[in-house]
């Protein structure tokens, strides 16, 4: 299919705003934790996220096996029920099989597929454009380049991505280097084309500095466990009072790096174990936090006076205000 010629992808179905970037539950053997996955979700719904991502780094796409993937997405979209906007990540080493996730994907009532570059064959720029234009071309839904090169190697160079997104072969880019300048540049693109732009922000410690410079929202890992925190600040930087912005926005920072420890997402998951939501299992090889570490984080979340900590902590439970 010729990048020139029109497709069924829609990009004006992409969300604004807050999208939790969704822990893949797993049972302790390992198998999705199909109710822990619905409860995840309402919750997130509830509290009035944007949309959600289901299968980006923090849901482990690049470690948990195939029949979890597809399952995660199949149970994922019937959770949402057509609430909110779903994006669903792809990550694999080659284009065979990222081709083939893509178009499984796509098939069904997303809004958009993320998709990390290769991350062992490690790309140079040429590589990343041919990548991104061949799944286009099988692609039936608008397609998010993933910029995260701490765990892939490789950089979605701003000319890169303004050729991609002139091209049409992106329809926006996850940013999650924590580099506000990369962040301007590819944010800018969006004004060299007609064609709608979105550009997310993936670490939730930027996310007040994102949004004033023009990005879309976030995706981001703290709004799956405090989301109606991570809602307040998008809803207090939409109102323009940048004060109470600032306030949420320094407390969530505080949260994030609360979240920082252990093999990632060990962190995420081990809040979400101690909030009563799945338990703290890491895809293999990974390993969660033990539980004096899980403690040690119950300190640190209690003191950050996150909510629904009752798992650990003798049936206390703390309400979101």
């Amino acid at each position: 299919m010729s990048l020139s010629t029109p497709t069924s992808a829609n990009p004006s179905t992409l969300p604004n705003g807050v999208i939790p970037a969704l822990p893949t539950p797993l049972t302790v053997d390992r198998e999705l934790d199909e109710p822990a996955l619905r409860a995840l979700i309402d919750r997130a719904v509830g509290s009035g996220v944007d949309g959600v991502l289901v299968l980006g780094s923090s849901g482990e796409v690049a470690s948990v096996g195939t029949a979890v993937r597809e399952r995660t997405v199949e149970v994922g979209l019937d959770a949402v029920g057509g609430r909110v906007p779903v994006i669903v990540g792809v990550a694999a080493t080659d284009l065979h099989h990222t081709r083939a996730d893509v178009e499984r994907v796509c098939a069904l009532p997303i809004a958009a597929v993320l998709v990390a570059p290769p991350s062992y064959g490690v790309l140079d720029q040429r590589g990343v454009i041919a990548l991104y234009e061949d799944i286009a071309g099988v692609a039936s839904t608008p397609v998010l380049g993933y910029h995260i090169p701490a765990f892939t190697g490789v950089r979605l160079e701003p000319a890169t991505v303004a050729h991609l997104a002139a091209s049409g072969a992106l329809a926006g880019v996850k940013d999650s280097n924590r580099d506000l300048e990369y962040l301007q540049q590819v944010i800018a693109i969006g004004d060299t084309t007609d064609r709608p732009w979105f550009t997310y922000v993936g670490t939730d410690s930027l996310i007040l500095p994102s949004i004033l410079l023009g990005a879309a929202g976030g995706i981001t890992l703290a709004s799956s466990v405090a989301p109606g925190r991570v809602v307040r600040l998008v809803d207090a930087i939409r109102t323009g009072d940048l004060s109470t912005a600032r306030h949420a926005q320094a407390a969530l920072t505080k949260l994030i790096l609360a979240l920082r420890r252990g093999p990632f997402p060990a962190g995420a998951k081990g809040a979400l174990a101690l909030q009563g939501i799945c338990t703290p299992t890491l895809a293999a090889p990974l390993t969660g936090l033990s539980t004096d570490e899980l403690r040690e984080l119950e300190t640190a979340l209690i003191k950050l006076d996150v909510p629904d900590l009752s798992a650990l902590s003798g049936g206390v439970t703390k309400e979101e205000s």
